[in-house]
């Protein structure tokens, strides 16, 4: 386990603690079992990185090609001295990048994974919505002993 992820792991169980307690107090106790079902079921972990995400990530591929503007015509060696896996393609050198964050690749198993959408974010958005619908619902009832209005 990387340094220090103890610490972001047990602010993350506090956080999930107080989020739990916060949805029962509103009443919305089933939003939130959906959420923690999603969350175990589409969860996933990188266990070299240390890391749990229910993000959808995707890796990158090594598509993009970029031009050094270096005239390679007469010497394709030129490139490789410029840019480490630099090439020479029709006359000017290049090298390839990663289509999602713009490093230098030789291969698509050399692009990061980035992360994309939550697949867990319905069930967040349902627990917020419950608790807003509640919170508002709270705010409109008479406070006893009052006439309510």
């Amino acid at each position: 386990m990387k340094e220090g992820s103890g610490k972001a792991a047990d602010a993350l169980c506090v956080q999930a603690d107080y989020d739990a307690n916060r949805a029962d107090a509103y009443g919305c106790s089933k939003e939130w079992e959906s959420w923690a079902t999603c969350v175990e079921d589409k969860g996933t972990c990188d266990e070299k990185e240390a890391r749990f995400t229910t993000s959808q990530e995707t890796a990158g591929s090594c598509t993009n090609e970029q031009t050094l503007g270096l005239d390679c015509t007469t010497n394709a060696g030129i490139c490789a001295m410029t840019q480490p896996n630099a090439y020479c393609s029709g006359g000017t050198c290049k090298y390839k990048t990663c289509d999602n964050s713009g490093q230098p690749c030789t291969t698509s198993s050399e692009c990061p994974k980035m992360g994309g959408k939550d697949r867990c974010a319905d069930q967040r958005t349902d627990i917020e919505k419950c608790v807003q619908d509640n919170t508002a619902h709270k705010q409109q009832q008479p406070q006893p002993g009052s006439s309510g209005g």
